[in-house]
């Protein structure tokens, strides 16, 4: 029974891992009248222990943790949200990618997730927009108020080592946030 135990720590380890640049969050907040604010929350445990930076515009806005969330305020306008992933199954770059065109005093949610794992592939990142055609529409805000809020350490977004993408270079992909995808 002790073997047993034993063999099960390093899981339950893994399970509570989450970035050492990232500390407790304070309570969601609203937008400025200036400003724009994306929430990015990952209500998932699969891949408990894989933790994904996030860029937004070349800088890095926060890592993307099993059951917490994060905030990025910003000003209104085009951005690229962005996730680096590494190859992907069969030589495939494995960014997720989302844009987004952002309203003044709006809040907008984005959905991001590991997926893949298994075998001898690492588990990808994954992001998805929640747009008003998304089923996570109406439930959106109840489903990340039982995540744990984060933010990075010293609060401020700092620059990327990826090279970032221009917002027409992904636009055309489909991951995408309108101004009327805000609350």
């Amino acid at each position: 029974m002790r073997r047993l135990a034993l063999l099960w720590l390093p899981f339950v380890l893994s399970c509570s891992l989450q970035s050492s640049a990232m500390e407790d969050g304070g309570d969601p907040g609203t937008p400025a009248a200036n400003e724009a604010l994306v929430v990015l929350f990952r209500p998932s445990t699969t891949g408990n222990a894989t933790v994904f930076p996030i860029n937004m515009d070349g800088r890095l806005a926060g890592y993307s943790e099993r059951r917490c969330y994060f905030e990025v305020r910003c000003t209104p306008g085009e951005h690229v949200f962005r996730s680096p992933g590494g190859p992907g199954l069969f030589g495939a770059t494995a960014d997720a990618v989302v844009t987004a065109e952002l309203a003044a005093g709006k809040t907008y949610f984005i959905e991001t997730y590991a997926s893949g794992g298994g075998c001898d592939h690492p588990f990808v990142p994954g992001m998805r927009p929640v747009t008003r055609s998304s089923s996570l529409w109406g439930r959106v805000e109840r489903k990340a108020s039982h995540l744990q809020a984060r933010r990075l350490r010293g609060g401020e977004a700092a620059p990327s080592k990826q090279q970032d993408l221009e917002f027409t270079e992904v636009a055309e992909k489909g991951q995408h946030l309108a101004p009327d995808d805000g609350r």
